[in-house]
């Protein structure tokens, strides 16, 4: 598999994806555990990357190394239970960048309030003092916080299976949105831009496409950056991109209509 324990794009594309992540566990069980949890946190591998990149590109990194950030907040937390030193980076990267950020943003674009209680500091420092197995207890996760909230909370509500607020990228890209890929990663922007190799890009699209492998979010990430270069890099403004966009939907739309 291209993007994960390295390997290349042509491996694993039964699309058997718990017996996928339970390999995964096995193959990066023997690392050091802040190595385990970067594995199992992002979307390219450092493999995948390489084999992704062009060589032009791969010399102008000079060898840097994305995941240093996350090695450098588990320096920092030293100290703590080796789990909850986990918990300090998932605060202090993923928690704030990525889900309090989008949060925030997409919140503040629908004029919403929100808000969010369980990250005042005070209770995330607190949190990050308690010994783990009074989170993880008897199999259940969030133990010590349930049995806080039970004379606040229905049962169902506290039983509940934990939800996520991932968007339905996969179906996005099967369906309205499915001419995007192709509209925002085609050989000639790819080549234009010198990241990354057009043929390696296709071969990850083809495959997504066909239903091989779910590609859904490495192909989301890549047109995410491209859409970046166009606003920050070459100067579009932000009309300008969501019409390109819009054609390429419409003009998909219009050709199956057809």
């Amino acid at each position: 598999m291209l993007f994960r324990s390295g390997g290349t794009i042509s491996d694993d594309v039964s699309g058997h994806h718990q017996l996928r992540r339970l390999r995964e566990f096995l193959e990066n069980s023997g690392l050091p555990l802040i190595e385990m949890y970067i594995r199992w946190s992002e979307y390219f591998s450092q493999e995948g990357k390489a084999e992704l990149l062009t060589e032009d590109f791969r010399v102008r990194l000079d060898g840097h190394d994305s995941r240093d950030f996350q090695r450098g907040l588990y320096s920092e937390s030293e100290g703590l239970e080796p789990l909850n030193r986990l918990a300090y980076v998932d605060t202090k990267s993923f928690l704030c960048c990525n889900v309090l950020e989008y949060a925030d943003r997409m919140s503040m674009a629908h004029a919403l309030e929100f808000r969010s209680p369980l990250t005042d500091h005070r209770l995330v420092e607190f949190a990050l003092r308690v010994p783990f197995h009074w989170k993880f207890r008897y199999g259940e996760t969030k133990w010590l916080l349930k049995r806080a909230m039970q004379p606040f909370l229905p049962s169902a509500v506290l039983q509940r299976r934990k939800l996520g607020f991932n968007p339905p990228t996969g179906s996005w890209l099967k369906g309205e949105l499915r001419a995007l890929p192709a509209a925002l990663l085609g050989e000639e922007t790819l080549a234009k831009r010198g990241l990354f190799q057009p043929a390696k890009v296709r071969r990850l699209l083809d495959f997504h496409s066909s239903g091989r492998r779910d590609y859904s979010l490495h192909i989301w990430a890549l047109m995410m950056l491209e859409i970046w270069f166009r606003i920050y890099m070459d100067g579009q403004s932000v009309d300008s991109v969501q019409e390109d966009i819009d054609a390429a939907v419409k003009s998909d739309t219009n050709r199956n209509a057809l």
